[in-house]
């Protein structure tokens, strides 16, 4: 059997957060975070210098970063996919709390159990460490499932390709999302994670292709996904998978917005 040597390629804290392979240096978040604080003193405005003298954070800083272990009922299994976990972090950058809100069990508790020895570095607010909650995403892929696609490589898209997925009020008004056919949201691809074919279907001679209705966000993430049809035994390596792409933001006159498009998978046995 082959060596699937597992590496957790991408973690998310609120909008993403992006590091390279294994054994890399500690994440840290992008500056378009927005971890949820407790209200702030009324009395006092949000600044750059709060009234204790530090300057606001703008984002969560990782400062201890202990790498999730890829189960070994999950690697035998061959199971990829996205968790979502949300925490809840003391004013000293401890992590008070971590629970799974989506994803796999297996790879959930993985999630978990590394994201509790996780520190950050305090949150300001008005001059004062508080306590923060805020979601973060953890990406389980195998190494060799994955494939980097250059910018160069991917198709132009014109702005004629898309449809708002809901009418425009006006004539000058940018939609927040438009609608765009497989084809073409196939050229923004920039990063794909090919699904491994599940053990149980193989055995059951299960091939056929899943259909997913995909959002992508502004970011160029995968916002949300949903089977429209295809075999269930099929279903979860397609999901696993795909969800885990990204994309090349799609804008609109300069501006970023939302893409509705459909992704299909197709599952073949070979002879």
């Amino acid at each position: 059997m082959r060596n699937l040597s597992a590496v957790v390629a991408l973690l998310l804290i609120c909008t993403i957060v992006s590091f390279g392979q294994a054994g890399s240096a500690p994440p840290q978040p992008s500056s378009t975070s927005a971890p949820q604080t407790a209200p702030s003193d009324p009395k006092h405005a949000a600044s750059p210098t709060g009234q204790g003298g530090l300057p606001d954070s703008t984002q969560l800083v990782v400062v201890k970063f202990e790498k999730p272990v890829y189960p070994g009922k999950a690697r035998r299994e061959q199971i990829q996919g996205e968790v979502m976990v949300r925490l809840a972090i003391t004013p000293a950058g401890d992590v008070e709390s971590a629970v799974p809100i989506s994803g796999d069990p297996l790879l959930a508790a993985a999630a978990v159990d590394a994201m509790k020895q996780w520190k950050f570095r305090p949150y300001i607010r008005n001059g004062e460490a508080v306590r923060v909650t805020t979601n973060l995403r953890y990406d389980f892929v195998f190494s060799d499932k994955v494939t980097e696609i250059s910018p160069n490589d991917t198709i132009p898209i014109s702005s004629a390709a898309a449809s708002p997925s809901s009418p425009a009020t006006t004539d000058t008004e940018i939609p927040q999302r438009v609608r765009l056919a497989q084809g073409v949201s196939a050229g923004m691809l920039i990063h794909r994670v090919y699904p491994v074919y599940p053990e149980k279907a193989k055995f059951n001679y299960a091939q056929g292709t899943i259909v997913l209705k995909v959002i992508i966000g502004k970011d160029g993430l995968i916002k949300d996904l949903k089977k429209v049809s295809g075999p269930e035994d099929l279903a979860p390596a397609a999901i696993g998978a795909v969800q885990q792409w990204r994309y090349r933001p799609y804008t609109l006159n300069g501006q970023p917005v939302e893409v509705e498009t459909t992704v299909k998978v197709k599952f073949q046995l070979t002879p």
